[in-house]
């Protein structure tokens, strides 16, 4: 089993150019997953260097919020560097006007019990953000 993360945006754009060793974006149809956790049109997988999404940073401790990595907390250079590329791009398709939402759930459960967290990416950097597991994320950069 694995971590799924999918992303939507209203943004038009082929965002599997941004394809690397570190992250991957599959274009999906809204019937391959259950959009209804998802606000909008264009909906992505976002695939880590493990190709499903678990080499991201990840916490099923939703209360220990997000901040940069921790001794005390082992997590590996990858998926470390690979989240930080996810929130790049999310900052870009942002500050070019679209909105953008994920949600990380375990192997396609889609859950009814999803909790949701709005990200001021504005206040946040690139090291502190992490997945939490079974959340829906809406994205901003207010």
């Amino acid at each position: 089993m694995c971590y799924s993360i999918y992303l939507s945006t209203n943004y038009n754009g082929d965002l599997s150019v941004w394809n690397s060793e570190l992250i991957t974006f599959k274009k999906m149809h809204p019937s391959e997953v259950a959009g209804h956790f998802l606000k909008f049109k264009n909906i992505w997988y976002v695939g880590s260097k493990s190709q499903c999404s678990c080499t991201f940073r990840h916490i099923s401790a939703s209360e220990l919020g997000f901040s940069p990595p921790e001794d005390w907390y082992e997590e590996q250079g990858d998926e470390i560097a690979g989240t930080r590329i996810f929130i790049h791009k999310v900052r870009n398709i942002l500050m070019n006007n679209h909105p953008v939402d994920c949600i990380d759930i375990w192997h396609d459960s889609m859950q009814s019990e999803i909790a949701e967290k709005t990200v001021n990416l504005s206040s946040l950097n690139e090291d502190q953000f992490r997945f939490f597991e079974n959340y829906y994320f809406l994205f901003s950069c207010e």
